[in-house]
């Protein structure tokens, strides 16, 4: 294999890159020039294309592809939203909210609504129906709600 020298301006032609990410990139992986006669500085070609299978640089072909996923994610998310499949998160959490509320508000009058009542009822079955009733109809009221 030939070893070229090339300076930056040519490895970034050659290359397809730019001029200020090739130099970045020799910059980075410490790239001594090999020659500096003249006013440019040539590096040999084979250690930039070293460096650069080495480095984390991104490849656009894959970069664009996560961005066709995410815009494609995004379009599926608004299209939900629009057909109503989706709800904001923080209504969901105050529609939740009102309606625990009102489940303990119901729950917690039963007693109150019940004590006169169970307290001059002598039989156990019957105690327990009174209280079976009055907590399916607040049941039945919280789930009409």
């Amino acid at each position: 294999m030939i070893r070229e020298k090339r300076t930056i301006s040519n490895i970034a032609a050659e290359l397809k890159r730019d001029k200020r990410t090739i130099a970045a990139l020799i910059s980075e992986a410490n790239i001594e020039p090999v020659d500096s006669s003249g006013r440019y500085k040539r590096y040999y070609l084979c250690d930039v294309v070293s460096a650069m299978l080495n480095s984390k640089e991104l490849d656009l072909q894959q970069e664009r592809a996560k961005l066709a996923a995410k815009q494609s994610e995004k379009t599926s998310i608004q299209i939900d939203e629009m057909k109503g499949r989706l709800i904001d998160a923080d209504e969901a959490e105050r529609a939740w909210t009102k309606y625990v509320s009102s489940c303990r508000a119901k729950l917690l009058s039963i007693p109150t609504k019940l004590a006169a009542d169970v307290v001059q009822i002598d039989n156990l079955q019957t105690a327990k129906d009174v209280l079976k009733k009055q907590i399916h109809e607040a049941l039945t009221e919280l789930a009409s709600a």
